[in-house]
Protein backbone atom coordinates (compact mmCIF):
# COMPACT_ATOMS: atom_id res chain seq x y z
CA UNK A 1 0.00 0.00 0.00
CA UNK A 2 3.09 2.13 1.21
CA UNK A 3 4.57 0.89 -2.37
CA UNK A 4 1.60 2.24 -3.93
CA UNK A 5 1.24 5.75 -2.42
CA UNK A 6 4.59 6.61 -3.02
CA UNK A 7 4.91 5.86 -6.53
CA UNK A 8 1.35 7.80 -7.41
CA UNK A 9 3.15 10.91 -5.00
CA UNK A 10 5.78 10.74 -7.59
CA UNK A 11 3.38 10.57 -10.21
CA UNK A 12 1.62 13.84 -9.14
CA UNK A 13 4.96 15.85 -8.99
CA UNK A 14 5.38 18.04 -12.33
CA UNK A 15 9.43 17.13 -12.32
CA UNK A 16 9.37 15.44 -15.65
CA UNK A 17 11.94 13.22 -14.68
CA UNK A 18 10.37 11.81 -11.64
CA UNK A 19 7.11 11.24 -12.86
CA UNK A 20 8.14 9.73 -15.67
CA UNK A 21 10.51 7.63 -13.75
CA UNK A 22 7.20 6.55 -11.67
CA UNK A 23 5.07 6.22 -14.58
CA UNK A 24 7.79 3.11 -15.60
CA UNK A 25 6.99 1.79 -11.96
CA UNK A 26 3.60 1.99 -11.61
CA UNK A 27 3.34 0.00 -14.81
CA UNK A 28 5.74 -2.83 -13.22
CA UNK A 29 3.44 -2.52 -9.94
CA UNK A 30 0.35 -2.80 -12.17
CA UNK A 31 1.54 -5.77 -13.63
CA UNK A 32 1.85 -7.96 -10.30
CA UNK A 33 -0.72 -6.22 -8.80
CA UNK A 34 -3.53 -5.59 -11.59
CA UNK A 35 -6.20 -6.06 -9.07
CA UNK A 36 -5.06 -3.99 -6.51
CA UNK A 37 -7.96 -1.83 -4.84
CA UNK A 38 -6.40 1.64 -4.65
CA UNK A 39 -5.03 1.16 -8.58
CA UNK A 40 -8.44 0.74 -9.42
CA UNK A 41 -9.90 3.50 -7.65
CA UNK A 42 -7.04 6.01 -9.08
CA UNK A 43 -8.19 5.01 -12.81
CA UNK A 44 -9.73 8.17 -13.29
CA UNK A 45 -7.10 10.59 -11.54
CA UNK A 46 -4.76 8.09 -14.19
CA UNK A 47 -6.75 9.26 -16.63
CA UNK A 48 -6.69 12.62 -16.22
CA UNK A 49 -2.48 12.12 -16.16
CA UNK A 50 -2.75 10.12 -19.44
CA UNK A 51 -4.25 13.13 -20.95
CA UNK A 52 -2.16 15.46 -19.81
CA UNK A 53 1.50 14.43 -19.72
CA UNK A 54 4.09 14.16 -22.02
CA UNK A 55 4.12 10.95 -24.86
CA UNK A 56 6.87 9.15 -22.69
CA UNK A 57 5.02 9.17 -19.25
CA UNK A 58 1.65 8.13 -21.60
CA UNK A 59 3.51 5.08 -22.95
CA UNK A 60 3.55 3.66 -19.48
CA UNK A 61 0.23 4.66 -18.06
CA UNK A 62 -1.15 3.01 -21.28
CA UNK A 63 0.59 -0.33 -20.21
CA UNK A 64 -0.67 0.41 -16.24
CA UNK A 65 -4.60 0.50 -18.20
CA UNK A 66 -3.71 -2.69 -20.35
CA UNK A 67 -2.24 -4.80 -17.08
CA UNK A 68 -6.06 -3.59 -15.62
CA UNK A 69 -7.61 -5.02 -18.19
CA UNK A 70 -11.72 -4.49 -18.55
CA UNK A 71 -12.34 -2.42 -15.64
CA UNK A 72 -10.60 0.31 -17.41
CA UNK A 73 -12.53 -0.16 -20.93
CA UNK A 74 -15.57 2.53 -20.13
CA UNK A 75 -13.18 5.08 -19.10
CA UNK A 76 -10.65 4.63 -22.06
CA UNK A 77 -13.74 4.25 -24.69
CA UNK A 78 -14.55 7.77 -23.64
CA UNK A 79 -11.09 8.88 -24.80
CA UNK A 80 -11.89 7.82 -28.66
CA UNK A 81 -13.72 11.50 -28.77
CA UNK A 82 -10.61 13.11 -27.60
CA UNK A 83 -8.91 13.72 -31.48
CA UNK A 84 -5.12 13.53 -29.84
CA UNK A 85 -6.08 10.43 -27.51
CA UNK A 86 -7.69 8.23 -30.20
CA UNK A 87 -4.30 6.25 -31.09
CA UNK A 88 -3.74 5.54 -27.51
CA UNK A 89 -6.82 4.81 -26.63
CA UNK A 90 -7.00 2.02 -29.53
CA UNK A 91 -4.06 0.53 -28.63
CA UNK A 92 -4.99 0.30 -24.94
CA UNK A 93 -8.19 -1.26 -26.23
CA UNK A 94 -6.78 -3.48 -29.03
CA UNK A 95 -4.40 -4.49 -26.48
CA UNK A 96 -7.15 -5.66 -23.79
CA UNK A 97 -9.15 -7.16 -26.68
CA UNK A 98 -12.44 -8.80 -26.27
CA UNK A 99 -16.11 -8.41 -27.91
CA UNK A 100 -17.04 -5.72 -26.06
CA UNK A 101 -14.30 -3.34 -27.65
CA UNK A 102 -14.40 -4.67 -31.52
CA UNK A 103 -17.30 -1.94 -32.35
CA UNK A 104 -15.72 1.12 -30.73
CA UNK A 105 -12.39 0.23 -32.43
CA UNK A 106 -13.95 -0.61 -35.79
CA UNK A 107 -15.72 3.10 -35.63
CA UNK A 108 -12.06 4.45 -35.63
CA UNK A 109 -11.83 2.27 -39.01
CA UNK A 110 -14.20 6.04 -40.35
CA UNK A 111 -11.93 8.84 -38.58
CA UNK A 112 -10.66 10.97 -41.17
CA UNK A 113 -7.10 10.72 -39.72
CA UNK A 114 -6.18 7.79 -41.61
CA UNK A 115 -3.19 7.25 -39.20
CA UNK A 116 -6.39 6.62 -36.68
CA UNK A 117 -7.61 4.30 -39.23
CA UNK A 118 -4.38 2.63 -39.38
CA UNK A 119 -4.02 1.71 -36.09
CA UNK A 120 -8.07 0.89 -35.53
CA UNK A 121 -7.16 -1.77 -38.39
CA UNK A 122 -3.78 -3.20 -37.13
CA UNK A 123 -5.45 -3.38 -33.46
CA UNK A 124 -8.82 -5.18 -34.47
CA UNK A 125 -6.31 -7.31 -36.78
CA UNK A 126 -4.41 -7.82 -33.36
CA UNK A 127 -7.66 -8.60 -32.00
CA UNK A 128 -7.93 -11.85 -34.01
CA UNK A 129 -11.00 -14.27 -34.88
CA UNK A 130 -13.53 -12.40 -32.98
CA UNK A 131 -13.65 -9.69 -35.31
CA UNK A 132 -14.17 -11.21 -38.81
CA UNK A 133 -18.08 -11.10 -38.37
CA UNK A 134 -17.62 -7.59 -37.79
CA UNK A 135 -15.64 -7.31 -40.68
CA UNK A 136 -17.91 -9.03 -42.87
CA UNK A 137 -20.85 -6.68 -42.43
CA UNK A 138 -17.70 -3.64 -42.54
CA UNK A 139 -17.25 -4.68 -46.23
CA UNK A 140 -20.78 -4.23 -47.60
CA UNK A 141 -20.02 -0.58 -46.25
CA UNK A 142 -19.39 1.54 -48.46
CA UNK A 143 -17.14 3.80 -46.68
CA UNK A 144 -15.02 1.27 -44.33
CA UNK A 145 -15.17 -1.35 -47.15
CA UNK A 146 -11.20 -1.17 -47.92
CA UNK A 147 -10.38 -1.19 -44.22
CA UNK A 148 -12.14 -3.84 -43.38
CA UNK A 149 -10.94 -6.05 -46.31
CA UNK A 150 -7.42 -5.03 -45.22
CA UNK A 151 -8.16 -6.13 -41.87
CA UNK A 152 -9.58 -9.89 -43.28
CA UNK A 153 -6.61 -9.97 -45.37
CA UNK A 154 -4.11 -9.92 -42.99
CA UNK A 155 -6.27 -12.52 -40.66
CA UNK A 156 -5.75 -14.96 -44.17
CA UNK A 157 -9.13 -14.19 -45.81
CA UNK A 158 -8.61 -14.96 -49.79
CA UNK A 159 -12.12 -14.04 -50.76
CA UNK A 160 -11.04 -10.95 -49.89
CA UNK A 161 -8.66 -9.77 -53.29
CA UNK A 162 -11.11 -8.12 -55.50
CA UNK A 163 -11.13 -5.47 -52.94
CA UNK A 164 -7.92 -5.50 -52.01
CA UNK A 165 -7.71 -4.99 -55.98
CA UNK A 166 -10.02 -2.05 -55.36
CA UNK A 167 -8.19 -0.53 -52.51
CA UNK A 168 -4.83 -0.12 -54.80
CA UNK A 169 -7.10 3.40 -55.92
CA UNK A 170 -8.05 4.43 -52.29
CA UNK A 171 -6.64 8.28 -51.20
CA UNK A 172 -5.22 6.37 -47.79
CA UNK A 173 -1.75 5.86 -48.39
CA UNK A 174 -1.37 3.08 -45.26
CA UNK A 175 -4.49 1.34 -47.13
CA UNK A 176 -2.46 1.54 -50.55
CA UNK A 177 0.30 -0.16 -49.08
CA UNK A 178 -1.07 -3.01 -46.88
CA UNK A 179 -3.03 -4.19 -49.92
CA UNK A 180 0.76 -4.24 -52.14
CA UNK A 181 1.87 -5.93 -49.38
CA UNK A 182 -1.36 -8.67 -49.03
CA UNK A 183 -1.96 -9.04 -52.51
CA UNK A 184 0.46 -11.54 -53.35
CA UNK A 185 -0.03 -13.43 -50.11
CA UNK A 186 -4.11 -13.81 -51.45
CA UNK A 187 -3.56 -14.00 -54.83
CA UNK A 188 -0.06 -15.33 -55.83
CA UNK A 189 1.53 -13.94 -59.03
CA UNK A 190 -1.77 -13.38 -60.70
CA UNK A 191 -1.25 -9.93 -58.92
CA UNK A 192 1.45 -8.96 -60.36
CA UNK A 193 0.05 -7.00 -63.50
CA UNK A 194 -2.44 -5.08 -61.09
CA UNK A 195 0.66 -3.86 -58.42
CA UNK A 196 3.11 -3.16 -61.48
CA UNK A 197 0.44 0.09 -61.86
CA UNK A 198 1.80 1.02 -58.62
CA UNK A 199 5.77 1.51 -59.87
CA UNK A 200 5.23 4.69 -60.95
CA UNK A 201 4.17 6.54 -57.84
CA UNK A 202 6.81 7.82 -56.09
CA UNK A 203 5.59 7.16 -52.63
CA UNK A 204 4.72 3.70 -53.02
CA UNK A 205 6.81 2.34 -56.13
CA UNK A 206 9.68 0.95 -54.60
CA UNK A 207 7.05 -1.22 -51.96
CA UNK A 208 5.54 -2.63 -55.14
CA UNK A 209 9.12 -3.38 -56.77
CA UNK A 210 10.07 -5.31 -53.66
CA UNK A 211 6.87 -7.24 -53.29
CA UNK A 212 6.98 -8.53 -57.47
CA UNK A 213 10.64 -9.40 -56.63
CA UNK A 214 9.98 -11.52 -53.64
CA UNK A 215 7.68 -13.49 -55.66
CA UNK A 216 10.85 -14.62 -58.22
CA UNK A 217 10.34 -16.61 -61.52
CA UNK A 218 6.43 -16.98 -61.04
CA UNK A 219 6.35 -13.28 -61.62
CA UNK A 220 8.06 -13.30 -65.14
CA UNK A 221 5.36 -14.15 -67.58
CA UNK A 222 3.19 -11.25 -65.70
CA UNK A 223 6.45 -9.01 -65.69
CA UNK A 224 7.15 -9.94 -69.23
CA UNK A 225 3.68 -8.88 -70.65
CA UNK A 226 3.85 -5.54 -68.27
CA UNK A 227 7.27 -4.64 -70.94
CA UNK A 228 3.99 -3.82 -73.39
CA UNK A 229 2.49 -1.52 -70.73
CA UNK A 230 1.15 1.70 -72.63
CA UNK A 231 3.39 3.72 -69.07
CA UNK A 232 7.33 3.98 -70.34
CA UNK A 233 7.71 4.46 -67.02
CA UNK A 234 6.24 0.64 -66.07
CA UNK A 235 7.66 -0.90 -69.14
CA UNK A 236 11.26 -0.09 -67.83
CA UNK A 237 10.57 -0.79 -64.55
CA UNK A 238 9.26 -4.28 -65.23
CA UNK A 239 12.27 -4.51 -67.77
CA UNK A 240 14.58 -4.04 -64.09
CA UNK A 241 12.68 -6.03 -62.25
CA UNK A 242 13.56 -9.10 -65.05
CA UNK A 243 16.68 -8.49 -64.96
CA UNK A 244 16.66 -9.13 -61.29
CA UNK A 245 15.10 -12.49 -61.55
CA UNK A 246 17.97 -13.57 -64.01
CA UNK A 247 17.89 -16.30 -66.52
CA UNK A 248 14.57 -17.99 -65.44
CA UNK A 249 12.98 -15.01 -66.93
CA UNK A 250 14.46 -15.25 -70.37
CA UNK A 251 11.57 -17.48 -72.64
CA UNK A 252 8.93 -14.72 -71.25
CA UNK A 253 11.11 -12.00 -72.45
CA UNK A 254 12.26 -13.66 -75.91
CA UNK A 255 8.45 -13.59 -76.96
CA UNK A 256 8.11 -9.86 -76.33
CA UNK A 257 11.08 -9.66 -78.82
CA UNK A 258 8.64 -10.26 -81.86
CA UNK A 259 6.53 -7.33 -81.09
CA UNK A 260 8.27 -4.33 -83.15
CA UNK A 261 6.03 -2.24 -81.02
CA UNK A 262 7.62 -3.40 -77.37
CA UNK A 263 11.26 -5.03 -78.08
CA UNK A 264 13.28 -2.17 -77.32
CA UNK A 265 12.14 -2.63 -73.76
CA UNK A 266 12.59 -6.61 -74.32
CA UNK A 267 16.25 -5.91 -75.16
CA UNK A 268 16.73 -3.64 -71.80
CA UNK A 269 15.90 -6.33 -69.92
CA UNK A 270 17.73 -9.44 -71.48
CA UNK A 271 20.68 -6.52 -71.18
CA UNK A 272 19.93 -6.59 -67.07
CA UNK A 273 19.33 -10.32 -67.30
CA UNK A 274 23.22 -11.07 -68.70
CA UNK A 275 22.99 -13.93 -69.33
CA UNK A 276 25.41 -15.06 -72.56
CA UNK A 277 23.13 -17.37 -73.89
CA UNK A 278 21.21 -14.30 -75.72
CA UNK A 279 23.86 -12.64 -77.32
CA UNK A 280 22.95 -14.44 -80.91
CA UNK A 281 19.55 -13.22 -80.14
CA UNK A 282 20.78 -9.58 -79.67
CA UNK A 283 23.54 -9.80 -82.38
CA UNK A 284 20.51 -10.77 -85.22
CA UNK A 285 18.35 -8.42 -83.84
CA UNK A 286 21.00 -5.70 -84.20
CA UNK A 287 21.32 -6.93 -87.66
CA UNK A 288 17.77 -6.35 -89.17
CA UNK A 289 17.32 -3.58 -86.62
CA UNK A 290 17.36 0.06 -87.08
CA UNK A 291 19.22 2.62 -85.29
CA UNK A 292 17.41 2.58 -82.75
CA UNK A 293 17.28 -1.26 -82.33
CA UNK A 294 20.81 -1.41 -82.60
CA UNK A 295 21.21 1.32 -80.07
CA UNK A 296 19.40 -0.65 -77.15
CA UNK A 297 21.79 -4.31 -78.29
CA UNK A 298 24.86 -2.19 -77.85
CA UNK A 299 23.99 -1.31 -74.43
CA UNK A 300 22.86 -4.68 -73.62
CA UNK A 301 25.30 -6.46 -75.55
CA UNK A 302 27.75 -4.25 -73.25
CA UNK A 303 26.15 -5.26 -69.56
CA UNK A 304 26.36 -8.98 -71.02
CA UNK A 305 30.18 -8.50 -71.70
CA UNK A 306 30.71 -11.40 -73.99
CA UNK A 307 33.41 -10.97 -76.33
CA UNK A 308 31.55 -12.39 -78.97
CA UNK A 309 29.38 -9.12 -79.17
CA UNK A 310 32.98 -7.43 -79.75
CA UNK A 311 33.27 -7.44 -83.63
CA UNK A 312 29.81 -6.18 -84.46
CA UNK A 313 30.52 -3.25 -81.78
CA UNK A 314 33.08 -2.22 -83.88
CA UNK A 315 30.73 -2.06 -86.88
CA UNK A 316 28.51 -0.05 -85.00
CA UNK A 317 31.22 2.49 -83.88
CA UNK A 318 30.88 3.48 -87.14
CA UNK A 319 27.08 3.83 -87.42
CA UNK A 320 25.98 7.44 -88.75
CA UNK A 321 23.63 7.79 -86.13
CA UNK A 322 25.73 9.37 -82.67
CA UNK A 323 23.40 7.14 -80.48
CA UNK A 324 24.26 3.89 -81.62
CA UNK A 325 27.70 5.09 -81.49
CA UNK A 326 27.72 6.15 -78.23
CA UNK A 327 26.36 2.87 -76.83
CA UNK A 328 28.35 0.75 -78.71
CA UNK A 329 31.50 3.04 -77.58
CA UNK A 330 30.00 2.43 -73.73
CA UNK A 331 29.55 -1.11 -74.19
CA UNK A 332 33.62 -1.44 -74.60
CA UNK A 333 33.81 0.13 -71.40
CA UNK A 334 32.34 -3.63 -70.03
CA UNK A 335 34.26 -5.19 -72.42
CA UNK A 336 37.92 -3.87 -73.24
CA UNK A 337 39.17 -6.01 -75.59
CA UNK A 338 42.52 -4.73 -77.50
CA UNK A 339 40.93 -5.74 -80.88
CA UNK A 340 39.02 -2.85 -80.54
CA UNK A 341 41.74 -0.12 -79.49
CA UNK A 342 42.24 1.31 -82.97
CA UNK A 343 38.52 2.04 -83.50
CA UNK A 344 38.51 3.65 -80.10
CA UNK A 345 41.03 5.56 -80.82
CA UNK A 346 39.34 6.67 -84.08
CA UNK A 347 36.58 7.10 -81.67
CA UNK A 348 38.45 9.72 -80.08
CA UNK A 349 37.92 12.06 -83.10
CA UNK A 350 34.11 11.59 -83.01
CA UNK A 351 32.32 14.75 -83.44
CA UNK A 352 29.94 13.35 -80.53
CA UNK A 353 31.24 14.41 -77.01
CA UNK A 354 29.57 11.46 -75.84
CA UNK A 355 31.77 8.78 -77.68
CA UNK A 356 34.69 10.86 -77.29
CA UNK A 357 34.03 10.34 -73.18
CA UNK A 358 33.01 6.51 -73.59
CA UNK A 359 36.06 6.08 -75.96
CA UNK A 360 38.69 7.43 -73.31
CA UNK A 361 37.56 5.74 -70.87
CA UNK A 362 37.29 1.80 -72.73
CA UNK A 363 41.17 2.79 -73.63
CA UNK A 364 42.00 3.43 -70.08
CA UNK A 365 39.97 -0.29 -69.34
CA UNK A 366 41.91 -1.61 -72.09
CA UNK A 367 45.43 -0.94 -70.39
CA UNK A 368 47.66 -0.70 -73.45
CA UNK A 369 50.85 1.64 -72.28
CA UNK A 370 51.06 2.48 -75.80
CA UNK A 371 47.97 4.66 -75.49
CA UNK A 372 49.61 6.67 -72.79
CA UNK A 373 50.55 9.58 -75.06
CA UNK A 374 47.26 9.73 -77.15
CA UNK A 375 45.14 9.88 -73.45
CA UNK A 376 47.83 12.69 -72.10
CA UNK A 377 47.12 15.05 -75.43
CA UNK A 378 43.15 14.41 -74.94
CA UNK A 379 43.50 15.29 -71.15
CA UNK A 380 45.95 18.81 -72.05
CA UNK A 381 44.24 20.18 -75.61
CA UNK A 382 40.65 18.21 -76.52
CA UNK A 383 38.38 21.19 -76.92
CA UNK A 384 35.63 19.60 -75.03
CA UNK A 385 35.93 19.52 -70.83
CA UNK A 386 34.09 16.13 -70.84
CA UNK A 387 36.56 14.29 -73.11
CA UNK A 388 39.77 15.87 -71.45
CA UNK A 389 37.98 14.70 -67.68
CA UNK A 390 37.82 11.24 -69.34
CA UNK A 391 41.12 10.82 -71.17
CA UNK A 392 42.81 12.02 -67.46
CA UNK A 393 40.39 9.27 -66.14
CA UNK A 394 41.78 6.81 -68.44
CA UNK A 395 45.40 7.76 -67.33
CA UNK A 396 44.36 7.26 -63.82
CA UNK A 397 43.31 4.07 -64.92
CA UNK A 398 46.51 2.85 -66.46
CA UNK A 399 48.62 4.12 -63.59
CA UNK A 400 46.08 2.01 -61.29
CA UNK A 401 46.05 -1.19 -62.79
CA UNK A 402 50.02 -1.82 -62.86
CA UNK A 403 51.12 -4.42 -59.99
CA UNK A 404 55.04 -3.72 -60.07
CA UNK A 405 57.58 -0.95 -59.67
CA UNK A 406 58.94 -1.72 -63.44
CA UNK A 407 55.74 -0.93 -64.68
CA UNK A 408 55.16 2.75 -62.69
CA UNK A 409 58.79 3.90 -63.33
CA UNK A 410 58.45 3.47 -67.20
CA UNK A 411 55.14 4.86 -67.03
CA UNK A 412 56.91 7.62 -64.77
CA UNK A 413 59.68 8.16 -67.56
CA UNK A 414 56.96 8.38 -70.84
CA UNK A 415 55.12 11.12 -69.12
CA UNK A 416 58.25 13.17 -67.82
CA UNK A 417 59.62 12.64 -71.72
CA UNK A 418 56.35 13.44 -73.12
CA UNK A 419 55.89 16.87 -70.38
CA UNK A 420 59.16 17.96 -72.00
CA UNK A 421 58.57 17.40 -75.40
CA UNK A 422 55.07 19.32 -75.06
CA UNK A 423 57.18 22.35 -73.83
CA UNK A 424 59.39 22.37 -76.92
CA UNK A 425 56.61 21.82 -79.72
CA UNK A 426 54.95 25.46 -80.83
CA UNK A 427 52.17 23.94 -82.15
CA UNK A 428 49.85 23.88 -79.41
CA UNK A 429 50.16 25.84 -76.16
CA UNK A 430 51.93 24.17 -73.37
CA UNK A 431 52.37 24.87 -69.53
CA UNK A 432 49.28 27.13 -68.37
CA UNK A 433 47.32 26.08 -65.17
CA UNK A 434 45.01 23.96 -65.98
CA UNK A 435 48.15 21.65 -67.54
CA UNK A 436 49.90 22.20 -64.88
CA UNK A 437 46.66 21.13 -62.76
CA UNK A 438 46.39 18.18 -64.36
CA UNK A 439 50.37 16.64 -64.59
CA UNK A 440 50.33 17.53 -61.32
CA UNK A 441 47.44 15.07 -60.47
CA UNK A 442 48.71 12.73 -62.63
CA UNK A 443 52.03 12.73 -60.79
CA UNK A 444 50.17 12.50 -57.44
CA UNK A 445 48.39 9.37 -58.39
CA UNK A 446 51.59 8.28 -59.90
CA UNK A 447 53.55 8.77 -56.70
CA UNK A 448 51.02 6.92 -54.41
CA UNK A 449 50.32 3.97 -56.07
CA UNK A 450 54.23 3.54 -56.47
CA UNK A 451 54.44 4.35 -53.21
CA UNK A 452 51.49 1.48 -52.20
CA UNK A 453 53.17 -1.10 -54.12
CA UNK A 454 56.94 -0.39 -52.56
CA UNK A 455 55.03 -0.40 -48.97
CA UNK A 456 53.22 -3.97 -50.11
CA UNK A 457 57.00 -5.47 -51.16
CA UNK A 458 56.70 -6.20 -54.44
CA UNK A 459 59.24 -5.47 -56.78
CA UNK A 460 58.28 -6.45 -59.91
CA UNK A 461 56.05 -9.32 -61.57
CA UNK A 462 56.66 -12.59 -59.55
CA UNK A 463 59.24 -10.76 -57.30
CA UNK A 464 58.20 -10.46 -53.80
CA UNK A 465 60.51 -9.11 -50.71
CA UNK A 466 61.74 -11.57 -48.02
CA UNK A 467 60.98 -10.00 -44.87
CA UNK A 468 63.62 -8.71 -43.56
CA UNK A 469 65.28 -7.56 -46.91
CA UNK A 470 66.47 -4.02 -47.69
CA UNK A 471 65.41 -3.10 -50.77
CA UNK A 472 68.82 -1.23 -52.27
CA UNK A 473 67.00 0.04 -55.31
CA UNK A 474 67.04 3.85 -55.83
CA UNK A 475 63.41 5.76 -56.20
CA UNK A 476 63.51 8.75 -58.19
CA UNK A 477 61.73 11.67 -56.24
CA UNK A 478 59.03 12.88 -58.09
CA UNK A 479 59.13 16.64 -58.38
CA UNK A 480 56.34 18.61 -56.46
CA UNK A 481 57.38 22.00 -57.83
CA UNK A 482 54.95 23.85 -60.35
CA UNK A 483 55.97 22.79 -64.05
CA UNK A 484 57.22 26.41 -65.53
Amino acid sequence: MADFQNIMESLRNEDLETHRRASKELADFSKQNPDHAELIKSIPELIDMWKTYDGYTGNYISLVFCNIGERVIPYVIKELKNDKMKCAAIYVLGTIGGPAVIPDIMEMLRDSNTQVQDAAAGMLYKIGDPVIPYMKKGIEDKEIRHASAIVLGLLGDNTVSDILVEALGNDALWIRVTAIRLLPKRMGPSCVPKIAQMIQLDNIGHIAMEEIEKMGESAAPYLADGLASNDYYIRGRCALLLGRIGSPAIPYVLKVLNSEEHRLFAIDALGEIKDNSVVDNLLELSDKGDWNVKSHCAKSLGKIGDEKAVPHLIELLKHKHHLVRMDASKAFIHIPDPSALPHLIRAMEDNSVEVCKNAATAIGKINDLSTLRLLLEKSFWDPKIDVRNSASLAVFELIENCDSLEQLENIQKKIESYHMEFRKQKEKPYGNEMHREILRHIRNILHNKMKLVKDSGILSLGTVKKPGEKDRRRYRTIRKTPVR
